[in-house]
């Protein structure tokens, strides 16, 4: 992989799947090189925001997340895509920011859009 790659993932914006976007970080930052302790930050980063947009969700709502992968860095932009729009709450995004501000490198909430980016650096 050289240059900047593009990972396109959408599920079911129920709880359940949101292993399947934590895992999918984990394994695009361990082909990167990414240490060991890296890979767990972003895993739990992952873990979080995936709590911050979900929460107790059923219906047939989408999880769309766009990983973008270059050599030390690995962005997710990921949000819920429904027929109404989803404005995430501060207590959700208060817990974010506690268990995994420190985590990654750089982070954004939009609340009222229901997304959320961040990103994590390979320190080399």
């Amino acid at each position: 992989m050289s240059g900047t790659d593009q990972i396109h993932l959408r599920l079911p914006a129920r709880p359940e799947y949101g292993r399947v976007a934590r895992v999918a970080a984990a394994h695009l930052a361990l082909r990167k090189g990414f240490s060991i302790a890296e890979i767990d930050d972003l895993r739990l980063a992952m873990d979080e925001a995936a709590i911050l947009l979900l929460g107790n969700r059923s219906g047939d709502a989408t999880l769309s997340i766009i990983y973008e992968v270059d050599p030390d860095t690995v962005r997710v932009d990921a949000r819920v895509v429904d027929d109404e729009p989803t404005e995430l709450s501060g207590d959700r995004i208060e817990r974010f920011v506690t268990l995994a501000g420190n985590l990654v490198d750089e982070w954004e909430v939009h609340a009222e859009l229901g997304r959320i980016s961040l990103a994590k650096r390979h320190a080399q």
